[in-house]
């Protein structure tokens, strides 16, 4: 198994875009911690310093804790930091699936006859591979979480019996399908659990 790594850069308006919505999630992510950690733990803790009888003092350090780690506000807080860290992926895996196609372009111009399977993460990039690869004239398919098992049955069977020079998968192609007839595996965003980049690629030969 040999593995590359290909290197690109922000585009300038992608950049101007990350850059952005970078520093909202940062204010978010302080904003959240300052909320759920400093804030309400202070306050039970001020409570704290006023309590005599011991039962008190623990429902109260019971309060505290559950205080840092359920306050709805703060839970809100992290889901908006988290959706808008899910906005930076999108933009940089948009930046990615561009040049994966460039890639495909070149890896189809040398090697005409070994197919590729290609994994991305949002349904963005796969769009845009997917025209990519369609204005190159290369027959392509894909398996997202849309697919029903009879469509997935089909298109992998299809893509083995050489019908499809590249098949698109979402995380929803890491398992369950056999893809041994390509050799070649393009992990256009990569995923938070390696383990699951590793099962991927064990779909190939």
């Amino acid at each position: 198994k040999t593995r590359s790594y290909l290197w690109f850069s922000l585009s300038g308006s992608a950049q101007k875009a990350y850059a952005e919505a970078q520093k909202d999630v940062a204010k978010l992510v302080w904003a959240t911690y300052r909320q759920r950690v400093l804030g309400a733990a202070t306050q039970k803790l001020r409570e704290l310093q006023n309590a005599q009888p011991s039962g008190q003092v623990l429902r109260l350090a019971r309060q505290a804790w559950e205080a840092t780690t359920l306050d709805p506000p703060a839970v809100k807080g992290a889901q908006h930091a988290l959706a808008d860290l899910g906005r930076l992926r999108r933009y940089v895996g948009q930046e990615k699936a561009a040049v994966a196609v460039g890639w495909l372009k070149e890896h189809f111009a040398e090697r005409a006859d070994e197919p590729v399977i290609v994994f991305v993460e949002h349904r963005e990039a796969l769009k845009i591979i997917a025209t990519g690869v369609e204005a190159q004239g290369l027959r392509w398919t894909h398996i997202d979480g849309q697919a029903t098992k009879a469509q997935r049955r089909d298109r992998v069977q299809a893509f083995q019996d050489g019908h499809y020079d590249v098949i698109i998968g979402t995380q929803a192609m890491h398992l369950g399908v056999t893809l041994t007839r390509a050799s070649n595996v393009l992990f256009v965003e990569r995923w938070w659990v390696p383990a699951r980049e590793e099962q991927a690629e064990d779909r190939a030969h």
